[in-house]
């Protein structure tokens, strides 16, 4: 697991401990919420898992799913007022938008250098150029 993905996935056991902790406070629609936390921990996982990998599509992933989880910490903000926990998953959840909206630099693949003793390729450049055509000797 590479630097980044280490980050981003302290950034989402932050973020899940975070959310817990709002959640343990409000008043109703707490098992909404489980539920929320749970589909969350799935969408993390394969946030984690496209990150480790490399794979081109983890970075929109990564900015999406801090995005709804900043979504998420305004609405439980507006229900349960913990300014210091809601200001820590504000901090948590635009690292992980930045982390995602980073990219790491591409390698550039190398190209095998053509082998000069090797036997030159015949060419044709007329346009008219037709295949010969084969006629099958008769078996006797």
């Amino acid at each position: 697991m590479g630097g980044k993905s280490f980050f981003i996935a302290l950034l989402l056991i932050i973020d899940f401990i975070g959310t817990l902790f709002i959640e343990m406070k409000l008043p109703k629609l707490y098992t909404l919420e489980l539920v929320l936390i749970l589909v969350g921990i799935i969408f993390g996982i394969i946030v984690l898992i496209g990150n480790s990998s490399k794979a081109r599509w983890a970075p929109a992933m990564t900015v999406l799913f801090f995005g709804i989880s900043l979504a998420n910490s305004t609405l439980l903000f507006f229900i349960v007022p913990a300014v210091i926990t809601f200001l820590g998953l504000v901090v948590v959840n635009c690292a992980g938008i930045i982390a995602g909206l980073v990219s790491e630099p591409q390698k550039e693949q190398e190209v095998p250098a053509q082998q000069f003793d090797s036997v030159p390729v015949e060419t044709y450049s007329n346009a008219n150029y037709t295949t010969p055509t084969v006629i099958a000797k008769k078996k006797r």
